[in-house]
């Protein structure tokens, strides 16, 4: 007869017992797993050695999130630095950025009528953050976008808005 390990349940201040994901039956823990997108699952598969032996978080996985974030015209890693073969080599670079952005509710809307909460689910975000212009910039910069690009519009800013001392067909001063 095998013998299953089973964690306690803990109880709430009224007596009644809560469940835990370890609590149910390995069936159903792969029915809910089945439901998790890619950063949800290889949290999960993370936390521990039960989770870690069979918690799903390949090549299909991978590519239906990629899939989901373009589709939400979030941004997804460029082609020539994404590999999908093992989950250390996928979460290097901006893989590991986007989940973090994603973790702390960046890519959510607060506002109604948009995306909503896109790590819960919700209609309508309420743990974003509003976040200032200088880490909108460094957020960019950290995201691959060429120095040069960013230098050179600043620059184009800073022609177009700034007042000019002598006009060039005037001679004014």
């Amino acid at each position: 007869m095998e013998k299953h390990h089973i964690l306690p349940s803990s109880q709430t201040e009224s007596g009644t017992t809560k469940l835990n994901l370890l609590d149910l039956p390995q069936e159903i823990q792969v029915l809910i797993i089945s439901h998790l997108i890619y950063p949800d699952a290889l949290s999960l598969k993370h936390t521990n050695r039960h989770f870690y032996s069979f918690v799903y978080t390949g090549l299909h996985l991978k590519i239906e999130w990629l899939i989901q974030r373009r589709r939400l015209h979030l941004d997804c890693p460029s082609d020539s630095k994404c590999e999908l073969g093992s989950d250390v080599r996928f979460c290097r670079g901006s893989v590991a950025l986007l989940m973090k952005r994603r973790r702390e509710h960046q890519e959510c809307d607060s506002k109604p009528g948009g995306r909503g909460c896109l790590v819960l689910g919700k209609n309508i975000c309420v743990d974003k953050k509003e976040s200032n212009h200088v880490k909108a910039v460094w957020r960019y910069l950290k995201s691959g976008i060429p120095l040069w690009l960013v230098v050179v519009t600043v620059a184009l800013l800073a022609i177009v808005i700034a007042p000019t001392k002598i006009s060039p067909i005037t001679g004014n001063h």
